[in-house]
């Protein structure tokens, strides 16, 4: 994967901040049945973290059905990576531009009305300015 032309690779080469997150690494886009990547994709990469609580998911299901344990500092992962998203367009967003590249996966893989439980986390989202603006 670490050769493939992805388009962060141009907004990096251009002195922007990069980013790519996925809450799902059991069923990321780019590990999935695939060998994923070998160097960090972007400049911020949450793939270590993710996987760190997908494996602990898994040892607190083995040892008790708390699912409040699920969480990652209280928060779905999805919950987590839309505030992480928020934070990040804001905190790096005044150090520069930037590009980032999020896929909710886990949100409605197995469960269509994952869908209306994440709402209120993605609803929030809004667009004051574009999100990309070509130079002039």
């Amino acid at each position: 994967m670490d050769n493939c032309p992805l388009i962060w690779k141009n907004f990096s080469a251009n002195n922007y901040f990069t980013s790519f997150l996925e809450d799902e690494p059991h069923i990321s886009i780019f590990n999935y049945e695939k060998a994923g990547f070998v160097e960090q994709p972007a400049d911020y990469y949450l793939r270590p973290l993710m996987v760190a609580h997908y494996n602990h998911k898994l040892n607190i299901k083995k040892k008790s059905r708390n699912t409040k344990d699920n969480c990652l500092n209280g928060k779905t992962s999805t919950e987590f990576i839309a505030q992480y998203i928020k934070k990040f367009t804001s905190v790096v967003g005044s150090r520069g531009p930037y590009f980032l590249y999020s896929w909710f996966t886990g949100i409605s893989h197995d469960n269509f009305n994952g869908l209306k439980a994440s709402f209120s986390s993605l609803s929030s989202f809004s667009c004051s300015k574009p999100l990309f603006r070509f130079p002039n």
